[in-house]
């Protein structure tokens, strides 16, 4: 495994985690004892940066039930701001100081433990301030329930708030070949403040496998709905046969043997030197070693720029910064 600092002030992690979004059945259900597996062999191969959140389904629970003795060689991740209404059972946007307060100790009960190492606001809150929100979570971190604090989806803008107001040591986002938005101008003003990006859905929810079938998805696959949960189409009908003819463009120009478009397409993000870690939604042993195999990878100039300049070509691209979906109130949202 390799490892790489996140930000200028935080800890060293490794260059490659596991996400427990897939594994807590956001692509329809997940099997438990693979899971165990699959968290058992990431500890294995070092790839103990696991990333979990209340929203992920039941993640949180199946850590908890899982780690154990275990839970001190993993660089444990979760995140607040965004948890499911315990009326509706909907996910609701609240980084109020004390919402965000009660969902971190929710979030230690599930995973029984005493703290986190690092914890993140999941996504701006318009109705919140930066700066409250921010310094909300700081004095989580000054109470010992985590030891480092960070935000996810934060625009440039936002982000340079949150620094103001906490420690903040990376900023997760969405990244991968047909997804660019955020290196115009979040990049840039994450290096100037010494801040890691962290990246998850590096293979565009499955796109970038070049071997995803649509009629292979389950009912409950939320990509069924043609959108990414970022604003982008690329699951949209209209859209979906050129995207799938696209990967397989892309993998004729990778593939070779001990070399898959996966591997190729992870490769790429961690070629980006803002990127410190890359979150793989794994929920397969075979699939994490895969993932992992990106670090022996190494494309060429030529491939690297071929591979962005045919991501250009994606259908369903958007060019502004992601938000959040649920605009109302938390309180008319629990209504």
């Amino acid at each position: 495994m390799h490892y790489r600092r996140l930000g200028k002030h935080g800890p060293t992690v490794p260059a490659i985690g596991l996400g427990f979004w897939s594994i807590g059945g956001a692509f329809g259900p997940a099997d438990e004892a693979e899971s165990r597996r699959t968290m058992g062999r990431a500890i294995e191969l070092g790839a103990t940066l696991f990333d979990t959140a209340p929203a992920y389904g039941s993640s949180e629970e199946l850590l908890g039930r899982t780690l154990g003795r275990e839970r001190e060689q993993v660089f444990l991740t979760t995140k607040c701001g965004l948890a499911p209404d315990p009326r509706s059972g909907r996910l609701l946007l609240d980084s109020r100081p004390e919402s965000l307060r009660r969902q971190v100790e929710d979030s230690l009960r599930r995973l029984r433990c005493a703290d986190v190492d690092l914890l993140l606001i999941h996504w701006p809150d318009p109705h919140v301030p930066i700066a409250e929100a921010a310094g909300a979570l700081d004095r989580l971190r000054q109470t010992g329930l985590t030891r480092y604090v960070g935000v996810s989806n934060f625009s440039a803008a936002q982000l340079r708030e949150a620094v103001h107001a906490a420690p903040i040591v990376c900023n997760q986002v969405g990244y991968h070949l047909f997804d660019r938005r955020w290196e115009r101008a979040m990049f840039p003003t994450a290096a100037e403040l010494g801040v890691a990006v962290v990246a998850y859905s590096p293979l565009a929810h499955g796109l970038l496998t070049g071997t995803l079938d649509s009629a292979a998805l389950h009912a409950d696959d939320w990509r069924t709905r043609g959108d990414t949960l970022s604003s982008q189409q690329l699951f949209a009908p209209a859209n979906l046969p050129h995207n799938f003819a696209l990967a397989r463009q892309m993998a004729a120009l990778v593939e070779q043997p001990g070399q898959s478009l996966t591997q190729a397409a992870i490769a790429w993000v961690l070629h980006q030197p803002q990127v410190a870690s890359v979150i793989t939604g794994s929920r397969r042993v075979a699939r994490l070693e895969e993932n992992i195999g990106a670090l022996d990878i190494r494309l060429d100039d030529a491939t690297r720029a071929e591979l962005t300049r045919l991501g250009d070509f994606a259908r369903g691209l958007e060019q502004d910064i992601p938000v959040w979906p649920m605009r109302s109130k938390p309180d008319e949202q629990s209504g």
